[in-house]
């Protein structure tokens, strides 16, 4: 199973999930590779930092049009295969949202990037148009959500009137995020400073695995 974190924006937090998503799935004992299509390769780095027990691989940029075979490549003999999105809704994400079971759109909570995501369902439906029998699945997860409540509510609100579905559990913005890659490792490393970041992620991460395992096909497309 692919799995993408795609996003028209930058720094929404595509690098920071995909990286958690593998290592918690690898912590399951679950086959997982690995695969970084941003151009930065920040999340690369961060794992071959990290773990060497996760295959990996990253998009070659002297050579783009690869990247269908070395995410399947990548995928052979593997459960899941990770794949962190360029910042872009240009033909890489376009190439992942095709390889992909489901696509994660990663939004700040507001109005304003909820109501971004309108430019993605093109991308879907010309995903759906080349596997119509299988569609990918998608689903968009609120993330660097602050104290104010009332900017999460409006982007659920924004979400539902494109009919598009978020995960009921979100991510909040806080200072572990930014210190685990600076420390090269993973939130529930960082012992009681993590605690608060690790149940957040650990409560969208099982949210999503039980959207993978049990599919609801009208998710991708509200």
């Amino acid at each position: 199973m692919i799995i993408s974190f795609v996003n028209q924006k930058g720094g929404v937090g595509k690098s920071t999930l995909s990286f958690h998503f593998a290592c918690w799935l690898a912590a399951r004992g679950r086959e997982v590779g690995f695969f970084d299509a941003d151009t930065q390769r920040s999340s690369s780095r961060w794992m071959a930092a990290h773990s060497r027990d996760i295959p990996l691989d990253a998009v070659d940029l002297t050579r783009p049009n690869d990247l269908p075979r070395q995410v399947l490549e990548l995928a052979e003999g593997l459960e899941f295969v990770i794949c962190d999105g360029p910042g872009g809704l240009g033909e890489v994400t376009r190439t992942l949202l095709v390889l992909s079971d489901l696509a994660v759109f990663p939004i700040a909570a507001s109005f304003l990037d909820a109501e971004s995501l309108a430019e993605a369902r093109s991308q879907l439906e010309y995903a759906t148009s080349i596997h119509p029998a299988t569609p990918p699945l998608a689903t968009v997860v609120l993330n660097k959500v602050r104290r104010r409540a009332r900017l999460a509510r409006d982007a659920r609100e924004a979400l539902r009137s494109l009919g598009i579905d978020a995960l009921s559990h979100s991510v909040r913005d806080l200072d572990v995020f930014k210190l685990a890659p600076q420390s090269r490792t993973t939130v529930w490393e960082l012992g009681r400073a993590g605690q608060h970041g690790a149940a957040d992620l650990d409560a969208v991460f099982t949210e999503l695995m039980a959207l993978v395992e049990h599919p609801r096909r009208e998710v991708a497309h509200g």
